[in-house]
């Protein structure tokens, strides 16, 4: 499953360039407890990012990541590899983040058409570009 994100991670860090990272430091979730998970990469300065293509249940785990995460805009990638109907889990996620985001916070959900394994770069890139554009980061840097 590694290479579905890190399909994904290349295509952001082709378009966002040197601003993509998934450098801990800036991954970070704190829950109470001392507990701590990562979600997938950040745009800096403010965009948290989490990347899935595993089976719906699994994907709802990811967003309470997500939603913890500090930066305001908040990315959701799926990678239409494992889900049983991506159109119905992207449609799921949207409305999970709706109901449980702060009132600072915007979300949005992005279904791409290729996977690690059937690679549709030219497409994907141009799905990224346009919803980083809604978040006002630019498709150059």
């Amino acid at each position: 499953m590694r290479q579905h994100e890190d399909y994904g991670q290349k295509l952001l860090a082709t378009i966002a360039k040197g601003h993509f990272t998934n450098d801990r430091e800036f991954t970070r979730v704190e829950y109470p407890g001392g507990t701590m998970a990562f979600i997938d990469g950040v745009i800096k300065p403010d965009c948290a990012i989490e990347i899935e293509s595993r089976v719906d249940k699994q994907v709802r785990g990811a967003l309470l990541d997500l939603l913890s995460h500090p930066y305001t805009k908040k990315l959701l990638i799926l990678i239409p590899a494992h889900m049983n109907n991506p159109d119905k889990t992207k449609e799921q996620c949207e409305g999970i983040l709706q109901k449980f985001k702060r009132p600072t916070d915007k979300v949005m959900v992005v279904l791409l058409k290729g996977t690690g394994d059937n690679l549709k770069p030219k497409e994907d890139e141009q799905l990224l570009r346009a919803a980083l554009s809604k978040y006002g980061i630019p498709d150059t840097f």
